[in-house]
Formats: structure tokens, sequence, C-alpha cells
């Protein structure tokens, strides 16, 4: 009874209840269900009745454990720690054959790698071949949404709004996340919506205020109102950076997304650039901002930080050359099959990658040779030893 009571109470109920039940059965009690109940959303606890749950051999509350501490972690921005936990529970549900919990938490672990910005081309070749099959809705949901995020990420910007149309239908749980993901990419592609999504508590819902934020910056809009309260700390440093709108906010908001979400460090970065107050401590901003979007592959935000050291007249042949070792490896490798006379559509079926995103790893990879022509980028990488 108690374990039902804790499951159904609302967020204002839950704490006066957990207490008393803690009162009666301790902080740890003996049986899974209750245990996973009074765990809430905290991480740990989640663990701990997830054992318990495995040592009474209730593999159905064990797996709805993992579940929630994977959500709580990649709520909580650590994102790291919720991949890690996904790809876990996902290796024990296939050795039981419990396919779809593994799909669910191979899905999970995929947004996870998604918005830290980890291997986004191989990973939209690996998730690509999960999507192709029959998915429980949450798992169909998460891995659609992580190959968007990927896609729009990476340039294949038509693919990405494509795909996006297949999450029409979205269970409710996953609603606000979509919401964020379809502003998202509007905003990558520069035609972001009229109205920004408000977004709600943890990891996506601080998202779509920052999405809110630069949409709000972009079109010369008011923002959506942020509740300062109940946000992992980056998201809140965020914010907090646009609330008052100083250069040294964003600097400090970059530096708490490093090491665990690129695409949101560069984010701040190209704020701190906007917000800068001198021409110097703009274009260092702007540099950084490339440089690490360049190493994760994250090619719209590259593009928008070239585009701004253009316009403060910093271009490329002004700047220390870096031959190939500007080149992600992927890069290097889809030019190493230009180098071989094969078009991009081969290249795309070679690396599992969509023909779009071929072209845009080849004008990339142009782009920082300093080449003309795809052949002449191959040949260059060539002569710098990338094609060793």
């Amino acid at each position: 009874a108690d374990q039902l009571r804790l499951l159904c109470a609302s967020a204002a109920e839950r704490p006066a209840l957990a207490s008393a039940v803690r009162e009666r059965w301790g902080d740890r009690p003996e049986h899974p269900g209750l245990a996973a109940a009074l765990a809430g959303d905290d991480p740990e606890a989640l663990a701990a009745a997830e054992a318990l749950a495995r040592a009474a051999g209730d593999a159905t509350c064990a797996n709805w454990c993992a579940w929630s501490r994977v959500i709580a972690l990649a709520d909580a921005a650590r994102l790291l720690e919720a991949e890690a936990a996904a790809r876990e529970a996902a290796a024990r549900c296939g050795e039981a054959g419990a396919y779809s919990w593994q799909t669910r938490f191979l899905a999970a672990a995929a947004w996870c790698l998604v918005l830290s910005g980890t291997g986004l081309d191989h990973l939209i070749a690996t998730a690509q071949s999960l999507a192709d099959h029959a998915l429980p809705a949450v798992a169909d949901t998460l891995i659609v949404a992580a190959l968007a995020l990927a896609e729009a990420d990476t340039g294949a910007l038509g693919t990405a709004r494509a795909r996006l149309v297949r999450l029409a239908d979205a269970p409710a749980a996953l609603e606000g996340l979509v919401e964020w993901l379809e502003h998202e990419t509007a905003w990558l592609d520069g035609q972001p919506g009229p109205e920004a999504p408000e977004g709600g508590f943890g990891l996506v819902g601080g998202l779509a205020h920052i999405t809110g934020r630069w949409i709000a910056y972009d079109t010369g809009t008011d923002p959506a109102e942020a509740e300062a309260d109940a946000w992992p700390a980056p998201v809140e440093a965020t914010l907090t950076a646009w609330d008052s709108a100083r250069g040294e906010a964003f600097d400090t908001a970059a530096a708490a997304w490093d090491g665990l979400a690129a695409r949101e460090q560069v984010r701040c970065l190209l704020a701190l650039a906007a917000h800068a107050g001198d021409t110097a401590g703009a274009i260092a901003a702007l540099e950084a901002a490339e440089q690490v979007a360049e190493q994760h592959g994250l090619t719209v935000l590259a593009g928008r930080a070239r585009r701004s050291l253009r316009r403060h007249d910093v271009r490329r042949d002004r700047r220390s050359a870096r031959g190939s070792g500007g080149l992600t490896d992927r890069e290097v490798e889809v030019l190493r099959h230009v180098a071989s006379g094969h078009p991009s559509r081969r290249i795309a079926e070679i690396l599992g990658i969509t023909a779009e995103t071929v072209e845009t790893h080849i004008r990339s990879g142009m782009r920082k040779l300093g080449a003309k022509t795809r052949t002449e980028a191959a040949v260059l990488l060539d002569a710098h030893g990338g094609g060793a």
C-alpha cells in the first residue's frame, strides 16, 4: 500500500509521505518495490533498489529501477554516467532476452551521446540500424530524436527535418523533448519559430529555455521566463549568463559544459563572443568555439563561428595553418574515399551515413585544407600525411 501511495503521490504530497514511510520501514526497506518507490529520482538510491530487486529475482522491478536511474542521471546533466548505466542495463537485458527493455536502454544511451556531442557520425550509422527495426514507442522516439539532432548538428538539416515528422505522435512523457528538438533544429537552420519553447525542469527543459534565449536574441523578441531553481548546474550557469548579459558569465557557463556537452559549450562561447566588451575577446571566444565544434563534428555551429569571425575580418588565411591536424577522423575517412575515386553516394553506403552528410564533411575538409575542389582536398590530405 505504501508503495502505491508513493507512486501516485503528487510532488507536493511526496516529501511528507516519504518521511512517514521511512519511519515505518527505515531508509532502505527490504521490499524491492517499496525501495524503488521510495528512491524517487535519486540515482544512488535507485541503484541500491535495483540491486535489491535483482537479488530477489524481480527482473521487472530491476529494469524499472535501472530505467528510472538513467532518466534521473540524464535530467541532472550527468550524461556520461547515464550513457554508461544505459549500456550496462541494455547488455543485461540482451542476455535475458528482454528485447523491449534492451531497445529502450540502447535508445537512451544514443540520446545521451548525442546531447554530449560524442562520436556523432559513428552514432548516426549505429543508431540507424536500430531505427530500422520495429521498436516500442519510447525507444522509437528516443532513437529518432537522437538521429535527428545528430544530423542537424552535422549539417544534414533536410534529413533531420524529414525525420522529425515521425515524432508527431510521441509518448506524452517525451513531448517536451520533441518540442525542444523541433525548435533547436529550426534554430540551427536559421529559421527559429515565432515562439520559443518554455520547457520544464531537468536538462531538456533547461535546454529548451537556452534555445529560447538564442531565438529571442536572434529575433529581437522577449524570452520566456525561466524559474531559477531545480536546474542542473550548467543550465543554471547559462541562464544566469543570459540574464546578466555579461561576457565573463558566459565564460563561466562554457567551462561548466566542458567535458559534459560540447554543443552547449560551443553555444556559450558563441554567446560570450556576442557579449564580449572588446574585439579581441570576441575573436578569442569565436576561435575557441570553432575549435571545439570542429573537434566534435558540430558542423553547423562551427559554421556559425566562422561566419562571425569573418564579420571581424578574421579569415582562414590570417590564422595559423592547421594542415590535416584540424580535420576530424570522419573528414579524413571521407576524403580518403574521395581520393580512391568513390562518389558521395558510394561513400555514404560504405560508411553508413547519408550522402548529404558526406557532402558536408567534404565541404568542411575543403575549407580546413584551403582546397577549391574535392580532388584538391584529397591531394592536400595525402601531402600532409593524412592518407597514410
